[in-house]
């Protein structure tokens, strides 16, 4: 088996489902034509570009541990599983069948993937756990002049933050499951798109969900709650998105979520471009209605 050294950060399972069929208008006529996304500078301001979900996003041995084989790599065939099984998911959930227990847990985990993969997140980690190291060191030599015990805790430490990939998402996938959880079906004239950080999450307000549009029949959860609860937005396709709050209720139970409201989808939408690094991904080269694409870009150039 080769080694697999061009490894996806946003895999291609994803990436499909906000193909632009169409082909380019200057594509040979009868030449077969591979759907491909495509992706809008964060500032909207630029010329978007059409690429195929196989060429984009990709680093080389980027899962790749420094002390396994190349032709295995450990990481690289976890997330191959993980993206397999979401793809079985998700095409149940395109045609609004339920999903086994086991089913929703490949879903949830596979959006907590798509969280810990990102390569700012490998960063982030590594250099957060990188210092908890330098502590535990500096106290081993202060006490006993050495860093004997040290060495071995913390053998491969370098790539913690590639090794933690795993923990990471799982821990993700539990946050996720703990809060009321959303299949949010867009029926309005605003599609999602997603980025170049397909999963936003942060700690949000409920009154900002009730401006943001969420209806007030979708009931809140305790008072002490409500204040700041863990709110996460995936969108999974133009059509379907990932949507889990700890302010809304009842807790760890899916919902079909229908909307036509143009209102709530362009506050996702915003959140979504605002917490992107560089690109939208989207099955059109403006995904956005020319208004609303207006208010972003002066907003954003605003900013």
């Amino acid at each position: 088996m080769p080694p697999k050294t061009r490894q996806h950060v946003i895999p291609r399972v994803f990436l499909r489902a906000f193909c632009d069929p169409t082909p380019h208008a200057d594509h040979p006529p009868g030449v077969p034509f591979e759907p491909s996304v495509w992706l809008l500078p964060r500032s909207l301001d630029g010329k978007a570009k059409r690429k195929a979900p196989g060429s984009v996003f990709t680093e080389q041995r980027v899962y790749t541990l420094a002390t396994e084989d190349p032709e295995l790599p450990e990481i690289e065939e976890w997330l191959s599983r993980i993206e397999s099984n979401y793809a079985v998911a998700y095409k149940k959930l395109k045609e609004r069948q339920e999903l086994n227990p086991a089913e929703w847990d490949h879903l949830f985990l596979f959006v907590g993937a798509l969280h810990a993969r990102r390569l700012s997140q490998v960063a982030h980690w590594q250099k957060q756990l990188s210092q908890l190291e330098k502590i535990a060191r500096a106290v081993e030599k202060h006490h006993t002049g050495a860093e004997r015990s040290a060495d071995k805790k913390y053998a491969g430490w370098e790539q913690i933050g590639l090794r933690s990939l795993q923990l990471r998402a799982e821990s993700f996938r539990n946050v996720l499951k703990a809060g009321a959880i959303f299949l949010l079906e867009n029926m309005s004239e605003v599609p999602f798109a997603s980025s170049d950080r397909p999963v936003a999450s942060d700690h949000l307000e409920l009154a900002l969900l009730r401006d943001w549009g969420v209806p007030p029949e979708i009931e809140s959860a305790d008072e002490e709650e409500r204040n700041a609860g863990f709110t996460c937005f995936c969108p999974l396709s133009p059509e379907l998105a990932l949507f889990t709050s700890h302010n809304l209720s009842p807790a760890s139970m899916v919902h079909w979520w229908t909307t036509y409201d143009d209102n709530l989808i362009a506050s996702l939408m915003w959140w979504m471009i605002l917490d992107s690094e560089s690109f939208l991904i989207a099955n059109s080269e403006m995904p956005f209605p020319e208004p609303l694409a207006k208010d972003y870009a002066r907003a954003l150039a605003s900013m």
